[in-house]
């Protein structure tokens, strides 16, 4: 952690016992099982690292609630052997860098960076430096940074997420279960008139070419709409039936334990909005909606030299089904992890309780 004499104290991880998950009140998305921590992290070689930025109400009235999460997939140099990735973008109201050569090349060459919108190009430039210290022989690197705005509960403009932080998070990765709900780059976010922040699961696809297959789905949630559980609304205690705002964006990562083509992985990306659809989304046009999925490394740290590009469609399907399933229940967890924030002035915005899902889901 960050203490010494910097304003600004970056923590890895918060100070608090993390709450129930879905699971653990009696409640499931889906039939497929999930993965031993039902996290990201069971898709082998999967590491995620958080740093949360806190620092008192700056001139413009708001406090420094932010900070950063890291994915970084395998231990290899990925800007030597990139993976196999892809992206789909639901709606385009966003700020994310690397993602157009990603999409034209199919690869991912850095760790999958998550932050505030007004971060995203310190966030940038920090990993440029990182990857260049790294290898001195590069003359380009393509960084991958996505983002959802969290200038609601945020200072945003004052832009305090610096290289340091990057660093921190990058030492923080580990393949342990990451924490959830308001933390990293969750820390400022707001979802379905919630607090909302850092969620995620996995679930292990049953195929008759791959066998098993481990899919991990990390998100970070700041999207408005009604939240829904399988279609009755899970109402808000101090706003009954009101519409949460539907501005505000979503980030999907899923990384599949599979040697799968960017064709492929570009199907499962898609597959990830049913789930975001289910729990009540609005997608509206202010928006930013973007899922990237990709391949993880072989045993030796390296790209899959068979690339699948084609799978039979009970295969397909199943992958399909289990981006779908796990998108879905890392929000729940998200919103239940995330708990009640209340600013400096005393404003509060409400997490989601297990006493308010079991009165709708019947647990």
């Amino acid at each position: 952690m960050h203490r010494g004499t910097n304003p600004l104290r970056a923590a890895a991880s918060e100070d608090m016992d993390q709450p129930k998950r879905l699971r653990e009140l009696g409640l499931s998305v889906g039939k497929l099982p999930t993965g031993p921590t039902n996290t990201i992290v069971d898709a082998p070689g999967v590491r995620v690292g958080h740093c949360s930025v806190r620092g008192p109400v700056q001139p413009a009235g708001k406090p420094i609630h932010t900070g950063l999460t890291a994915i970084v997939p395998g231990a290899g140099d990925l800007t030597a052997t990139p993976l196999p990735a892809a992206v789909d973008v639901f709606n385009g109201f966003g700020k994310s860098a690397g993602l157009m050569q990603l999409r034209q090349r199919g690869e991912l060459e850095s760790p999958v960076y998550l932050a505030g919108t007004l971060n995203v190009g310190r966030v940038w430039d920090a990993a440029v430096t990182v990857a260049m210290e790294r290898r001195t022989d590069l003359v380009t690197v393509n960084p991958v940074v996505m983002e959802c705005n969290d200038c609601g509960i945020n200072d945003a403009i004052g832009r305090h997420v610096n290289e340091a932080h990057v660093r921190e998070a990058l030492t923080a990765a580990t393949n342990e279960p990451p924490r959830l709900g308001s933390v990293g780059a969750g820390s400022g976010m707001r979802c379905l008139g919630r607090k909302g922040g850092i969620g995620s699961a996995s679930r292990v696809a049953k195929t008759k070419a791959l066998g098993e297959v481990a899919l991990g789905v990390l998100t970070l949630n700041n999207f408005g709409g009604r939240l829904t559980w399988r279609g009755r609304e899970v109402p808000r205690p101090d706003a009954p039936g009101s519409e949460a705002s539907g501005a505000g964006s979503v980030i999907v990562v899923v990384a599949v334990a599979a040697p799968l083509a960017p064709i492929l992985l570009g199907r499962i990306a898609r597959r990830t909005w049913a789930g975001i659809a289910r729990v009540g989304a609005a997608f509206n046009d202010a928006s930013g909606d973007v899922a990237l999925a990709f391949t993880l490394p072989g045993a030796d740290g390296h790209c899959p030299d068979a690339l699948r590009w084609r799978l039979p469609h009970e295969d397909i399907d199943a992958l399909f089904t289990a981006a779908a399933d796990a998108t879905e229940e890392s929000v729940w967890d998200c919103l239940l992890a995330a708990g009640d924030h209340v600013a400096p002035d005393g404003t509060r915005i409400a997490g989601l309780t297990a006493d308010e899902l079991l009165s709708v889901a019947g647990g």
